[in-house]
């Protein structure tokens, strides 16, 4: 046999013994050299915008002072007149920002937001005091402006899916004002215009749920519902005319907010 016929015939047995490795293993290696992506992780940093529905319920309640609580100006007047019971409700929206960090299927985070509100209810009520000889109209108005709020999260992931609890500090830009006015001036002397107007932040807690999902390794969609307690403010009218305090008003707030949101993560 030639040195040529050597050569063909160690290179053919070369190549049958390279195939029938190959079939053997399963075809090609690439699955080892290539595992293919990392599963879904929530870790995480990530920024996002939402909208949503919010009503708030605001519980304003009035006591004379001075001379109000005299038998003309009495407690009664007030309670069935001056305090009042509001729904507020509206559109509100904004950003948040925020981390995960997953470890199996718990996912610890921490998330702050701010939304702007168009959330608010005026009231007017006109009365008659038989004491005073006099009629009075109420007129009042609560507003929220933002809610801002900065919350730990806990979720559970099923994989690309998570549900989580939340909760934590809640800020509002808030404004309450209420006028007493006093329609019959030759009955009412010098008491005839009561005002109040306060501007402020409230600070209270809020807590909520969600589900949040992801569409891939960036873009994830989230439902959520927070309720928040804002507390309570209290603040003096002062008379027109006297230039006194004449009434004591403690205002209570609590808000809910249901919304979509989409974030990126990085």
């Amino acid at each position: 046999m030639s040195l040529k016929s050597i050569v063909k015939c160690v290179t053919l047995a070369g190549w049958v013994a390279f195939a029938t490795g190959a079939m053997a293993d399963g075809g090609p290696s690439r699955s080892v050299r290539d595992p293919g992506p990392p599963p879904f992780t929530w870790t995480g940093i990530y920024v996002g915008l939402n909208a949503g529905y919010a009503w708030a319920d605001a519980q304003n309640s009035l006591e004379p002072l001075g001379q109000y609580r005299t038998a003309a100006f009495g407690p009664a007047f007030y309670a069935g007149n001056g305090s009042s019971a509001q729904t507020l409700k509206g559109f509100t929206g904004g950003g948040q920002a925020g981390m995960n960090y997953q470890m199996g299927a718990l996912v610890l985070g921490f998330e702050v937001d701010a939304n702007i509100m168009r959330v608010d209810a005026s009231r007017s009520v006109s009365a008659f005091n038989p004491a005073a000889a006099a009629a009075y109209r109420f007129d009042t108005t609560n507003k929220i402006d933002a809610l801002y709020t900065i919350r730990p999260r806990i979720g559970y992931a099923f994989g690309t899916a998570m549900v989580y609890l939340t909760g934590g500090l809640a800020i509002a830009d808030r404004t309450f004002s209420q006028t007493m006015t006093c329609v019959t001036l030759a009955t009412c002397g010098v008491n005839n215009f009561d005002a109040i107007s306060v501007n402020k932040y409230a600070f209270g807690w809020t807590i909520g749920a969600g589900f949040e999902y992801a569409f891939n390794r960036n873009w994830t969609m989230k439902t959520e519902y927070l309720y928040a307690d804002l507390g309570t403010f209290a603040a003096n009218s002062v008379n027109s005319t006297a230039a006194q305090f004449s009434t004591g008003n403690r205002n209570d707030l609590t808000v809910q907010t249901v919304r979509a949101g989409i974030n990126y993560k990085f």
